[in-house]
């Protein structure tokens, strides 16, 4: 992208703009406006008429140290003629507060690809398609990406969030860019596979506000202590057999316990190497009773507590023999059969974790999975292949 430095009045090539902060001169055009061959030639252009607006411009933006211009074509945003609100009353109109910080928008988000679309409601030219704004979850809010992506149609217009707030920053430098893609690399997902023909359980997955939806992963802000906590809670009727009155009762919790941690700093260098972690613990068997007792802390004392407990717990122990399996015994509840009391054999149930490594340029996505079975169905095989991480 070709902007104009503010200091020199040049033009420079500049290969990522996403990563650059510029002015923006967007004015009517008239006569003697100064074209982009122009400004090759910078004694030319000072002769045009237009070229105090330019000029202007960039003096305004160096009081502002902003290093970079761009002055509007009469090619660019000609779509903006036909731009037409779209007055829809069913849809609850987005509040807006302005801040020194950034802006504060409470609206609903559509799901984008692997992103959030925040619909503003106006069309251009073709009525099936809106304009929006891509955003990105971090952390702490969101953040705008692929500016040059501002239309959407279909499925994707459809407002499928709670309303909320969204804090969106007014300005990121492109030393702050490189951070925000940085702490956004590391990050967890997780999948439950069961071998079951009937399994009844609930996922908890903590800290619930660093759950990214888009993406189906937790966000970890690349935070070298970060500590996550995925509950899989069943009940007295958890397990059920086909064509049978009764099943058998897995009652509790098991708790895989994940994280990073550091294991190497590179020098004369602010990135750390992180590496990921996990284990997996049950009520009724290897985490029994102080795991529990962690756990029962979380209503006085709350998550960050519990998760900084659960990870001295956890890493208290040799992080590459981290447990990976958890068996425990489903008990048989009575059947009746004419009025005859019997009882089905006990079974053991089998949780095994595994982790494999999803690696882009971008991004390290630790891809935890749980799978469920009889142990005696799954000793003796094993159904997936992961390349494992300690």
């Amino acid at each position: 992208m070709w902007l104009i430095n503010t200091t020199s009045l040049a033009l420079e090539f500049i290969e990522d703009p996403e990563t650059c902060i510029y002015a923006i001169l967007s004015h009517t055009w008239g006569d003697g406006e100064v074209s982009f061959q122009d400004m090759a030639d910078i004694n030319r252009a000072r002769k045009k008429q237009g070229f105090s607006k330019i000029e202007r411009t960039c003096q305004l933006a160096c009081d502002r140290t902003i290093e970079y211009a761009w002055v509007e074509s009469p090619a660019e945003f000609k779509e903006c003629s036909h731009l037409q609100n779209i007055s829809d009353p069913g849809v609850l109109p987005a509040q807006v507060s302005i801040t020194d910080q950034g802006f504060n928008i409470t609206d609903r988000l559509s799901d984008g690809e692997q992103d959030y679309l925040l619909n503003l409601d106006c069309t251009i030219n073709k009525p099936k398609e809106t304009i929006v704004v891509r955003l990105v979850r971090t952390a702490h809010g969101y953040a705008r990406h692929q500016f040059h992506r501002h239309a959407s149609s279909g499925h994707h217009l459809l407002r499928k969030s709670a309303m909320s707030t969204l804090p969106i920053p007014k300005t990121i430098s492109p030393a702050e860019s490189k951070l925000i893609k940085l702490r956004l690399k590391h990050r967890f997902s997780f999948d439950l596979g069961i071998d079951l023909a009937s399994f009844k359980y609930s996922l908890l997955r903590k800290p619930q506000h660093l759950w990214d939806s888009a993406t189906k992963t937790l966000i970890t802000d690349g935070y070298e202590a970060f500590t996550g906590i995925i509950e899989i809670k069943t009940f007295a009727d958890a397990i059920s057999i086909p064509g049978a009155p009764s099943g058998y009762t897995l009652d509790g919790s098991r708790f895989v316990i994940f994280g990073l941690k550091t294991i190497q700093v590179l020098n004369d260098s602010l990135e750390k190497t992180l590496s990921p972690w996990a284990g997996i613990y049950s009520t009724q068997g290897n985490g029994r009773p102080i795991l529990s007792h962690i756990v029962s802390l979380e209503e006085t004392h709350g998550f960050p507590h519990v998760a900084r407990r659960a990870r001295e717990f956890v890493l208290e122990q040799d992080s590459r023999k981290l447990p990976r399996i958890s068996e425990e015994i489903a008990v048989s509840r009575d059947q009746l059969d004419f009025g005859r009391k019997r009882s089905r054999a006990d079974r053991t149930v089998k949780f095994v974790l595994s982790m494999e490594v999803e690696e882009t340029s971008d991004v390290s996505i630790y891809k935890m999975e749980v799978n469920v079975g009889w142990k005696d169905e799954v000793d003796g095989h094993e159904s997936v292949q992961h390349r494992s991480v300690a």
